[in-house]
């Protein structure tokens, strides 16, 4: 059923999802030369296309997965994916602003970098929650 726990869990991911797109991950700052004036630029994933594709799938996922409460075996597998994809959203971050760092361009994390883990949390508890409905139907196709 859609009331299910796990159904807010992925609404709760596709949401930080959708919304990590909007929001920085990082700001830049850049000098012109010769000036005093310091530029910020807010740099978000709809800039940095590998990690808007994966923002993109794991929030897909996660609704598709919702809907999939019929066969919690694929609903489970949905959420691996979306998982694997939340966790590469947060690796191909890192290593961007890592690398702007080793540029030289002074970089600063920006709040919207907490995003994509907390869309991998809320799956996660998604599988338990999905994991526990499937113990409890093999617990009562035993009983009968």
């Amino acid at each position: 059923m859609i009331q299910r726990i796990q159904s807010i869990w992925l609404l709760l991911a596709a949401l930080c999802g959708v919304s990590a797109l909007f929001v920085p991950f990082a700001i830049q700052a850049t000098s012109p030369k010769y000036t005093e004036v310091v530029d910020l630029t807010a740099v978000t994933p709809l800039q940095f296309i590998p990690a808007l594709l994966t923002i993109g799938a794991f929030s897909i996922l996660s609704l598709v997965a919702i809907f999939g409460y019929k066969n919690r075996k694929s609903q489970l597998r949905f959420c691996y994916i979306a998982a694997l994809g939340a966790l590469l959203t947060v690796v191909l971050e890192y290593f961007k602003i890592r690398s702007w760092l080793q540029e030289g361009i002074a970089t600063q994390y920006a709040y919207g970098l907490v995003l994509a883990p907390a869309a991998l949390l809320f799956i996660l508890l998604a599988v338990q929650s999905i994991r526990k409905d499937e113990k409890l139907v093999r617990s009562l196709d035993r009983l009968r």
